[in-house]
């Protein structure tokens, strides 16, 4: 009986601490977080939904709205000499040099229920820089 108990009370433990650490991922899924040297922002969905979208073509010819990469920087008051690093929520990072960060967008996901935005680089004819579930920028 107390074996029982013991391996019941670990469980509602265990339960209660997977709840705690989703509900972080959640709401810290709230937006974008720019970094640059010790400095830190958070620019939310709402603070993105509301700057400029435009319609672009990729270099294969698929149409999309999205807003600039540099636009985004703009709203963040951050400015970029070299090149930025791009994280995703799945671990995947990218590292984009300046004349690609002028030229490519962040569109907003579609085959998701949450949030999300993706990174479109429309010279890249396969999408192989693509990136999904853009999490943060690191500014170099």
């Amino acid at each position: 009986m107390k074996r029982i108990l013991l391996i019941t009370a670990v469980l509602i433990i265990l339960l209660i601490f997977l709840l705690i650490v989703r509900n972080q991922q959640q709401t810290g899924n709230l937006g974008i977080t720019i970094r640059q040297n010790e400095a830190e922002k958070m620019i939310s969905f709402q603070e993105i939904k509301k700057l400029a979208f435009q319609e672009f073509r990729t270099a294969r010819n698929d149409e999309f709205t999205g807003v600039l990469l540099t636009d985004l920087m703009k709203q963040a008051e951050v400015s970029f000499e070299q090149y930025i690093i791009l994280q995703s929520a799945d671990g995947a990072s990218l590292r984009l040099p300046q004349d690609l960060i002028e030229s490519s967008y962040l569109i907003w996901q579609n085959d998701t229920s949450e949030q999300a935005l993706r990174l479109i680089i429309p010279a890249d004819e396969f999408g192989q820089r693509w990136m999904k579930f853009v999490q943060s920028i690191e500014v170099h």
